[in-house]
């Protein structure tokens, strides 16, 4: 399967808050493996498919593609659908724990708008890459990013299938580093962001509130607020294509 949309980057307008959260999210070894059987549960009737194989961009070929993957086909759900688990060509590690793919027809698709449920993937070195949830092949709740030591990075917020305007980004301790979030009935974009000993860096919204501290709580004037802003974004995460 196609790895999870990830949404926008970070807006070029920025504006502060003071307040700090406990970081929260992402999944637990143990979650994992209660999704994976969870998702196996769902077989009522042993499989008799083949496997079946994807170039590097997912589409479908007869045989084997370097570069790309291979799904095996583990059983059949009661309406019908599939339970599956798709592998890389070059070195057979797992790019994905079991998943339902709910349309009868959608064993060759390798997108993701046949699947339902949760789908967790990973690189082909073992490491956890990436968390999502589908609705009947539609994106809904957060896709959280991890980077190689399995740490949760990055969570954006998706409502039917869209962006919602809600993401948090995270220090590699753990710390938040920022959340993006929307203010308002008219739903003003709003950046807070933290240093990673958990002090507050800047608060900035699109309607022009600025407000910033160094890490001593030193409050900072507006050109140091735009050096701060500028810096700290290039610090953020970013999630891989």
């Amino acid at each position: 399967m196609k790895k999870g949309l990830t949404g926008l980057l970070v807006a070029a307008a920025l504006g502060l808050a003071a307040c700090q959260s406990v970081p929260g999210g992402g999944l637990s070894s143990s979650d994992i493996s209660r999704q994976h059987r969870a998702a196996l549960a769902k077989i009522v009737s042993p499989a008799n498919e083949a496997d079946l194989h994807f170039t590097a961009d997912g589409q479908y070929q007869a045989q084997p593609a370097a570069g790309g993957y291979y799904r095996k086909v583990l059983g059949q759900t009661a309406d019908g659908g599939w339970v599956v688990q798709d592998f890389y060509q070059d070195n057979q590690a797992k790019q994905i724990d079991a998943a339902v793919i709910f349309h009868p027809n959608g064993l060759r698709n390798f997108d993701n708008d046949v699947v339902d449920g949760p789908v967790v993937w990973y690189r082909p070195d073992g490491s956890l890459l990436q968390s999502a949830t589908y609705q009947r092949g539609v994106l809904q709740g957060w896709v959280d990013n991890y980077d190689e030591a399995g740490k949760l990075r990055v969570r954006s917020r998706f409502k039917d299938g869209e962006f919602d305007g809600h993401r948090e980004f995270f220090h590699a301790n753990g710390q938040l580093a920022m959340r993006e979030s929307q203010v308002g009935d008219d739903a003003v974009p709003k950046f807070e962001f933290w240093y990673a000993n958990g002090k507050p860096a800047l608060v900035l919204t699109d309607k022009g509130q600025e407000e910033g501290w160094d890490e001593t709580g030193k409050p900072l004037n507006a050109r140091e607020i735009a050096m701060l802003a500028q810096y700290l974004q290039t610090r953020l995460y970013q999630p891989e294509e």
